[in-house]
């Protein structure tokens, strides 16, 4: 009876102990298996991008603990060279489940973004698109597209600057985004679509910056005040904005200024008059969207691939 007893407890023990080595071992590779969403932004420091980023983090507060969504960004809205690296570190490491891009250039990430395909790894694309003759040459694929109706907002910026302004000939100077930069392709080709014939259209690079849109307008001042500027984002606009209380011109002879993304500062210029209005995009709605499409293209789910464009809206003062 003595050495059944002790039998049935060393028996009782080693099952204990393979089940505690099963646990372990399953909680490991469950850690090891964590589903990783990459999110690759062009910056940290635009308004419009930090709307993104929280969109993509109020996605991985719903997707839970089982979801790792990881969030790196460039240092300025054009950084392609950093978002290369970026994405060149984590094809090479492995790891990701699936890809969310804003990307820095149309051309120059195409090659890096490619290895993802390549890899059987999902890509989302938000806001600008890919050069997509470019990415097939090398074997690349947009799974999905989110981004808001840029052509769409361009022409509400037309209309609005002519409603203004009124039928007959004008100056005005078009602020625009990064040269080959998708999304200020598209606003400034709605733009064009819209706008007068008896306007004289003035084009100037903008690289989205605030300082170089104050650049701009300060260079418009000392060769003659435009009738109305319209500037592809708002940071760019809000440049605008400062070079001209700098030059000490009285409030009411200001051009019409029109921005693009409706940030938190561009719609306070608006409410105070600085601006005559601002193009309003959903950026957190498409963060988060993006990343929860992501996540569904990851496991399989491909109900939502494909492109989604989100209207936009004219914000103007009441």
């Amino acid at each position: 009876m003595i050495m059944k007893s002790k039998t049935k407890w060393i028996g009782i023990g080693l099952f204990g102990v393979l089940v505690l080595a099963l646990a372990v071992g399953q909680l490991f590779f469950s850690s090891d298996k964590k589903e990783q969403l990459l999110v690759v932004l062009p910056t940290a420091e635009n308004p419009f991008w930090i709307e993104m980023q929280e969109g993509a983090k109020d996605a991985a507060h719903e997707l839970g603990n089982n979801v790792r969504v990881t969030i790196r960004t460039g240092s300025e809205d054009a950084d392609a060279r950093t978002q290369i690296q970026i994405l060149k570190d984590y094809s090479q490491s492995g790891g990701v489940s699936a890809l969310v891009l804003g990307p820095a250039s149309s051309t120059e990430v195409v090659e890096s973004v490619a290895q993802f395909s390549k890899a059987k790894i999902p890509v989302v694309v938000v806001d600008s698109r890919l050069n997509t003759q470019e990415l097939e040459a090398r074997g690349g694929v947009v799974d999905a597209f989110l981004g808001s109706n840029n052509l769409q907002g361009g022409e509400l910026a037309a209309k609005e600057i002519e409603r203004r302004l009124g039928d007959g000939p004008h100056t005005v100077l078009l602020i625009e985004g990064s040269a080959g930069h998708e999304t200020a392709i598209a606003r400034s080709s709605g733009f064009f679509k819209a706008a007068s014939p008896k306007w004289k259209i003035i084009r100037k690079d903008g690289q989205w910056e605030r300082a170089r849109g104050r650049e701009i307008m300060d260079g418009a001042i000392n060769t003659g005040l435009p009738d109305a500027p319209f500037a592809c984002n708002d940071e760019m606009a809000l440049g605008a904005v400062t070079a001209l209380e700098q030059s000490k011109i009285n409030r009411s002879k200001w051009p019409v200024i029109v921005g693009f993304d409706a940030t938190a500062d561009g719609v306070a210029a608006v409410k105070d008059g600085k601006l005559a209005a601002t193009i309003k995009q959903s950026p957190r709605s498409i963060g988060r969207e993006a990343v929860i499409i992501a996540h569904q293209l990851a496991n399989g789910d491909r109900s939502h691939a494909g492109d989604q464009l989100l209207p936009v809206e004219l914000v103007k003062k009441p």
